[in-house]
């Protein structure tokens, strides 16, 4: 019989502001949880809260986590985060992380694109 594996736990660390599709983004994360050996810590646990988010890392650091998603537009919260050596993944678009730190973003430009190809098939002509 051998032993189950311990749960890897991973911080979601949220801005202190709520943008836009923030909560569709947080119950992907927790459903990719729920299939794997995750275990989530989240800053906040409900993103619907009003609360101030809790993104410091001495709480973070005394939950022990294996690793870190971070989205943030703050340019020192994420070099904070790169000094820690945890394994961070970014979420954003306005900041380059760096070669070091794994990045998630939108691609904006081909998002643009595809809705004027899209609008243009239909006959529209004028865009704004």
């Amino acid at each position: 019989m051998h032993k189950p594996l311990k749960p890897t736990k991973i911080a979601v660390v949220l801005p202190d502001f709520k943008p836009w599709g923030i909560t569709p983004f947080f119950n992907g994360v927790k459903e990719h949880a729920r299939h794997t050996n995750w275990t989530l810590t989240a800053c906040p646990v409900n993103p619907q809260s009003d609360e101030v988010f809790p993104d410091n890392w001495a709480q973070l650091k005394s939950w022990r986590v294996d690793g870190v998603i971070l989205l943030t537009n703050s340019a020192e919260k994420l070099e904070m985060f790169q000094r820690l050596r945890v394994p961070l993944v970014y979420i954003g678009e306005s900041l380059v992380a760096g070669d070091a730190t794994p990045r998630i973003a939108v691609n904006g430009k081909r998002v643009a694109e595809m809705a004027a190809e899209h609008l243009i098939s239909l006959g529209l002509k004028n865009l704004a």
